[in-house]
């Protein structure tokens, strides 16, 4: 979310997501993780989830470049 203060996005926040597809990608890749890589529902719940974080960052964004009044 955005900074109360300011109203900006919060750098923390728009980072998150490329960090979150890095990490996702890393955790489904079975040469990295081995055993434990992710699949199934649950790699589809991540990627679902960064894409919301997208969606949320997006929005905050474009509040930031088109204040409401």
């Amino acid at each position: 979310m955005g900074s109360p203060l300011t109203g900006r996005p919060e750098r923390n926040d728009v980072i998150a997501v490329p960090i979150m597809g890095v990490m996702m990608r890393a955790a489904s890749r079975s040469d990295i993780m081995g055993t434990f890589a992710v699949h199934g529902p649950i790699k589809w719940f991540e990627w679902t989830a960064a894409a919301c974080m997208l969606l949320a960052v997006a929005a905050m964004l474009v509040g930031a470049v088109i204040p409401l009044r």
